[in-house]
């Protein structure tokens, strides 16, 4: 009976290190996935700023700027006016609505104005929909430097 009770613990342990491991090799998975998809959409409309001078960073801050209102019609954000003009920065908004996210827009590279691309409206009301842009700023290798948020509308125009 000791040795049955020896070869269950034995059992179990290992049966623990396997779904660690499992769970370990599934994590990796899900990270790797994530930081492929550090571009932008694949559905935004993308400039590049050939006119606009880029911040410097060497006070330390980040300069954004987003349109305050932006207009959605047929699942489109139409002005969203996203634009990093910072040097050596990558930058990305994700938008809520309540406390749904109803937009990500991806990692911005310097120089980049982001003028439109989809939306989730399924969270949205016709006229104006108090949101939240939380912009996040990394460093030219991926990593975090700092978030804020800035409040702006989504205006949802509906099909007449």
């Amino acid at each position: 009976m000791e040795m049955n009770l020896k070869k269950e613990k034995h059992a179990l342990r290992v049966l623990i290190l396997l779904l660690a491991v499992s769970l370990a090799v599934i994590m990796m998975l899900l990270v790797a996935q994530c930081q492929e998809e550090t571009g932008p959409s694949k559905t935004a409309v993308i400039s590049l700023n050939e006119e606009e001078p880029l911040n410097q960073l060497e006070s330390g801050s980040i300069r954004i700027v987003i349109s305050p209102v932006v207009q959605v019609m047929d699942d489109t954000m139409q002005n969203l006016g996203f634009c990093n003009y910072n040097e050596n920065r990558l930058l990305q908004c994700r938008i809520k609505v309540g406390t749904q996210y109803v937009y990500d827009s991806g990692m911005l590279s310097e120089g980049s104005e982001l003028i439109g691309d989809f939306v989730e409206t399924k969270y949205l009301q016709e006229g104006e929909n108090d949101a939240i842009a939380e912009i996040y700023s990394y460093t030219p290798e991926q990593e975090p430097v700092g978030q804020t948020n800035v409040r702006i509308k989504l205006h949802l125009q509906q099909k007449p």
